[in-house]
């Protein structure tokens, strides 16, 4: 009788898919998540590297995004993400490309318990340039990475509400400026074909909040809002019409999404 009443607790509790964005609190102590995403994008315009606005072909994108995660003790956590996409372009070619990939540590600053079981955690991330960002010219494909080597500084919390039913997450961000890439020919910071030359990075910073409704054991509402800035970037090199310095504009945009928001075009948009 136990038993049954302890299964049917369990089936009747709320259940949570978490947000694509917002990061997560450590795990416990020798537990492991690991979470697949397969995300679709189709794109009929791009900014060029003064930052206007241009039509281009339409690929059809697939991208993949794998966030891994293992409980090193109660309080740190370690992990990281891998990327992966597929371009169907015009033509009815296909190309494949892996993506940046990142991997981090969190440590756990504040567990309250508590109804709400409010916690506070501080994580460290390394963007590595596995992706593509340069001499897309050679495959006609959208690139898949920024080829900088990037850390950021991650403030994070999560809350319980109603009685347990909705969840709450909300983050702070913080990229270190001077990460830096070599461009050759066209790239995803707007270069053409031609051009050499090397990027460097300004500052990035952003914030999410997001919030989750547990329906019933099989439905959660799940909801988004990210907003993200990135720094004035310098762009110096060799367009075969003499020597180019470009400095970036600044740039700031947030969005209520149910996917990630694409960094590499905010930064590569001039």
């Amino acid at each position: 009788m136990a038993a049954c009443a302890h299964a049917e607790g369990l089936q009747d509790a709320p259940h949570f898919i978490g947000p694509l964005a917002t990061p997560a609190p450590p795990l416990a102590k020798g537990a492991f998540n690991i979470e697949p995403y397969v995300i679709f994008n189709r794109s009929a315009s791009r900014f060029d590297g003064d930052g206007h606005r241009r039509p281009s072909p339409a690929p059809i994108q697939l991208t993949t995004s794998v966030p891994i995660q293992y409980g090193v003790t109660d309080r740190l956590s370690i992990g990281g993400t891998l990327r992966g996409q597929y371009n169907r372009l015009p033509g009815s070619s296909r190309a494949f490309a892996t993506g940046d990939t990142t991997v981090a540590a969190s440590f756990g600053l504040i567990d309250a318990g508590g109804p709400n079981r409010a916690r506070l955690a501080l994580t460290a991330r390394q963007r590595l340039p596995t992706g593509r960002h340069d001499r897309l010219e050679q495959r006609d494909a959208p690139g898949s990475g920024t080829g900088a080597a990037s850390t950021t500084l991650v403030l994070h919390g999560q809350a319980y509400l109603l009685e347990g039913r909705m969840r709450t997450r909300a983050s702070v961000d913080w990229t270190l400026p001077g990460a830096s890439a070599g461009l050759q020919g066209r790239s995803v910071y707007g270069t053409d074909a031609g051009f050499g030359g090397r990027i460097r990075l300004g500052h990035g910073a952003g914030a999410t909040a997001s919030a989750e409704y547990s329906v019933d054991p099989r439905w959660t509402l799940v909801g988004e809002v990210l907003y993200e800035q990135a720094g004035a970037s310098t762009l110096r090199g060799h367009d075969g019409q003499g020597n180019a310095e470009r400095r970036n504009r600044r740039r700031r945009g947030g969005c209520p999404c149910c996917r990630p928001c694409s960094t590499t075009s905010a930064t590569g948009s001039g």
